[in-house]
């Protein structure tokens, strides 16, 4: 069945990427992706049967739907495909539909970013598993190119104004409920409650079960070396899901690993017949996308219900070290070209900037530098999905292209 399974994903790739010529190392990196997420639920099925809890219909059953289930890997392939198109549709073929497929149906054409086809809070894609239908969905996506930009289309950031910059009124909105009074004061026991509540309310939004739920907000607060699919995966996805580049210091970590899960090869001697945790992402690409869409959407009501308003930009500050080479004449007050990860971190607090900046190594230099970040730019906070309450982490869909100030220069 592994195999089958294995076979029939890549299959549908191919197909929907135009064959393998067109094939990139992030499609093997996705395939990878979405077979792993198939073998993990495959093992659960594995066991019902084994303990004998499926009839011989139910078996049978239960295996078409995981060869069916390739169907979204074609769907995925076809969407990179149609990369210049910015709207989708969900197209109904002649059959018998559910009714979440009827009524994504009758949205007709919608902006891609943010993908615009959910069920219950979750990503939907034909054949994912998403609608009522699971995988026996036989709807489509169908692409276009509209003829104007959306007026949702995400911008970078810009240098700040010195006017009002709502720092104050998310300090108050970052503890609020909490009896303190700064957000660096609150205490893990305290955070970890707000933390509870959240992975159950974007459980509940997403689909996604809340200890799934719980693993991806971890894998966020690990260190990024370069070196672990989990993490780049997210960083992938996340870009993929928002329509933003992918920078490319990850697009090159990307092609090591997916190079290295290419060559790995069983070793039984050792037993290792699974390739190693961090050359595979946490999840696939469906159920990742469902959650980081969840945590942005809970982001933007939250900060919404806050008074933060769409238009509103919100001062942040970043601490960086970057080689000589580049950073050596920069000064304080300088404006400078900002363009990171597609998810960064950035800080509502000045001091947090300086501390990840000072002290740098032989060679580089330490910069800190503000950027007022629209909201629609801010993907996530640690009340609402990845960030760090007790350094006032704003993380942030960094990879357009913005404007910053310099306001500290530490030398090596």
């Amino acid at each position: 069945m592994r195999e089958a399974i294995k076979d029939e994903y890549t299959q549908q790739y191919l197909l929907g990427r135009g064959g393998l010529s067109q094939m990139t190392q992030a499609d093997w990196g996705s395939i990878g992706g979405m077979v792993a997420d198939q073998y993990r639920y495959l093992g659960g099925f594995a066991r019902e049967v084994a303990v004998g809890n499926l009839s011989e219909a139910q078996v049978a059953a239960r295996s078409r739907m995981y060869i069916n289930s390739g169907r979204e890997a074609f769907e995925r392939a076809r969407g990179r495909t149609e990369d210049e198109a910015d709207e989708v549709a969900w197209t109904l073929n002649p059959a018998e539909h559910c009714p979440d497929c009827l009524d994504l149906a009758a949205l007709g054409w919608q902006p891609r970013e943010p993908w615009p086809f959910t069920v219950a809070g979750g990503m939907a894609i034909p054949g994912s598993g998403a609608t009522q239908c699971l995988t026996n969905c036989r709807c489509f996506l169908d692409y276009r190119v509209s003829e104007e930009v959306p007026e949702t289309a995400l911008i970078g950031g810009k240098l700040p104004d010195n006017g009002n910059d709502l720092i104050d009124m998310l300090n108050d909105w970052l503890v609020e409920g909490t009896g303190y009074t700064s957000w660096q004061e609150v205490p893990l026991s305290e955070r970890a409650s707000v933390k509870l509540d959240l992975v159950r309310a974007l459980a509940r939004q997403s689909g996604v079960p809340a200890e799934d739920v719980n693993r991806l907000i971890v894998q966020w607060t690990y260190p990024n070396y370069g070196d672990d699919m989990r993490h780049l995966a997210i960083q992938q996805d996340a870009a993929e899901l928002f329509g933003i580049p992918l920078s490319e210091r990850h697009k090159k970590q990307l092609n090591i690993l997916l190079e290295t899960f290419r060559e790995w090869k069983p070793d039984p001697v050792w037993g290792e017949d699974e390739p190693p945790e961090k050359l595979l992402p946490l999840f696939s690409s469906t159920m990742q996308q469902s959650v980081l869409q969840s945590i942005y959407d809970y982001t933007q009501e939250s900060l919404a219900a806050a008074g933060i308003r769409r238009g509103d930009a919100i001062r942040l500050f970043r601490g960086i070290r970057l080689p000589e080479a580049i950073a050596e004449s920069w000064q304080v007050g300088d404006a400078v070209p900002v363009t990171g990860n597609a998810l960064e971190s950035w800080s509502l607090g000045e001091g947090i900037g300086r501390f990840f900046a000072r002290d740098p190594e032989e060679g580089f230099v330490g910069i800190v530098i503000e950027m007022a970040v629209p909201r629609t730019m801010i993907f996530s906070t640690s009340r609402t999905g990845f960030g760090c309450l007790k350094e006032g982490e704003f993380v942030v869909l960094g990879s357009m292209p913005g404007k910053a100030r310099v306001v500290q220069v530490y030398g090596d």
